[in-house]
């Protein structure tokens, strides 16, 4: 009888201290979509067309978290024009070398 309470514990010990499960986010199933406003009159929309990340979730918690990487070079408007020119020295902040990051820490029921 006793060594059953004691398995018993240890299976809720175990699951209690368990890790969340941890995904790889497919960078070819996924879409990452931007909207811009400009001057109240116009939207441009876009897409990163590179992005990896992660996500992990814990069903017991009934929590997790969302990880995204998104290369600034991999930005596609649909007018190559566009692109390039934000792409250009005028922007520096989307240079070739920049990652942005998309991260959500607390995802809750």
């Amino acid at each position: 009888m006793r060594r059953g309470w004691l398995i018993a514990a240890a299976l809720v010990a175990a699951t209690t201290l368990a890790e969340p499960a941890v995904y790889r986010v497919d960078g070819d199933r996924t879409r990452a979509e931007f909207e811009i406003g400009h001057f109240g009159v116009m939207h441009t929309k876009g897409r990163f067309v590179q992005l990896t990340g992660r996500l992990a979730f814990d069903p017991a918690a009934r929590a997790g978290s969302i990880m995204l990487d998104l290369p600034a070079a991999s930005v596609d408007t649909g007018w190559e024009a566009r692109d390039d020119f934000g792409m250009s020295a005028l922007w520096p902040m989307l240079s070739d070398d920049v990652e942005l990051m998309f991260r959500i820490y607390a995802v809750r029921d």
